[in-house]
């Protein structure tokens, strides 16, 4: 089944949980597609990963040249990338249009250079955080309003993308603030063009985050008529639970992964609210932060689970 078909089969009969057709798919965010990354997620049984792509960094002929290197070496054994872009080389709020100009020339760009990429990802929790040129870190303008600027670049990214590779998915950025707060609401007000909404969810129990978070946006989407898919980009063991006194022992901090993951995984197999989630991190070079692979190589309950859980679907 081609990805870009996907879309005609989720999302239908929506009210708060979509019906699919198939069980909704697990992926895991990477931060990079070095050899020994690409066999841990084989080792795994993953096949869709989120992948970053800087593009304050692509002029850069050694970062280009390592980032295609590793896309390659992931497609090779038939791993499925969702690309995030984000991080502009210039502008603030003040210049943003230009960047959204630049930034649709660049995505036209990487989506006719690497047509082998299905889904791209276009900025990430750009409501609240990584950059200010859709108002984040101004006061004065409301996230309702930052989802409108979101909203006017996705008018200038989407049909370049689409120019670029039509068969490409254009997924937004993962939302990171309450999702009724406003930012979604923005998008609706311009009539943003996209193909996937994507949000965020972390907090403790992850559980209750990432089913609350997901419920609402469903009910915004329902409001509206919205019958695109949903995915989940980001969920993780929240990082302020390792950090809060009193300090939690590392056997304390892989139970709470363990939970975290275990209990998001199963719940959006049996209820559907997501049709693809993807957890945060293969690894990040820490050994209590978000990463299913410790410092030295090892492996953390978490991710064992996993492995046992892909290859038992």
């Amino acid at each position: 089944m081609r990805l870009s078909s996907r879309i005609e089969l989720v999302g239908v009969g929506l009210g708060l949980v979509a019906i699919f057709s198939r069980a909704p798919t697990v992926g895991v965010g990477v931060h990079r597609l070095d050899q020994q990354s690409v066999a841990y997620l084989s080792d795994l049984g993953v096949q869709h990963v989120r992948y970053t792509l800087y593009w304050s960094l692509w002029n850069d002929p050694a970062y280009r040249q390592e980032w295609k290197r590793d896309l390659q070496r992931a497609l090779d054994i038939g791993l499925v990338p969702l690309i995030v872009v984000h991080q502009p080389p210039f502008g603030d709020y003040q210049h943003r249009d230009l960047v959204y100009q630049s930034f649709a020339r660049f995505m036209e760009e990487r989506a006719a250079e690497f047509p082998a990429v299905p889904a791209w990802q276009l900025w990430n929790e750009m409501d609240e955080a990584f950059t200010d040129v859709f108002g984040a870190g101004h006061p004065e303008v409301s996230l309702r309003q930052r989802g409108q600027l979101y909203a006017e670049m996705l008018k200038l990214a989407y049909p370049a993308i689409k120019r670029g590779n039509p068969d490409a998915l254009v997924v937004t950025g993962g939302i990171a603030s309450p999702v009724e707060s406003g930012f979604l609401q923005g998008l609706y007000d311009r009539n943003a063009p996209y193909d996937v909404l994507a949000i965020h969810t972390y907090g403790y129990p992850l559980a209750l985050a990432f089913g609350q978070r997901g419920r609402a946006a469903r009910r915004i989407m329902a409001a509206h008529g919205d019958r695109r898919p949903l995915w989940n980009t980001e969920f993780g063991l929240e990082s302020a639970v390792i950090a809060a006194p009193p300090p939690l022992r590392p056997a304390q901090v892989d139970g709470a992964q363990l939970v975290a993951w275990k209990s998001c995984i199963e719940a959006n197999n049996g209820t559907r609210l997501y049709d693809r989630i993807y957890g945060h991190v293969l690894a990040e070079g820490k050994d209590l932060g978000f990463s299913l692979i410790r410092v030295d190589g090892s492996t953390r309950p978490a991710y064992r689970w996993l492995r046992g859980w892909m290859r038992g679907r």
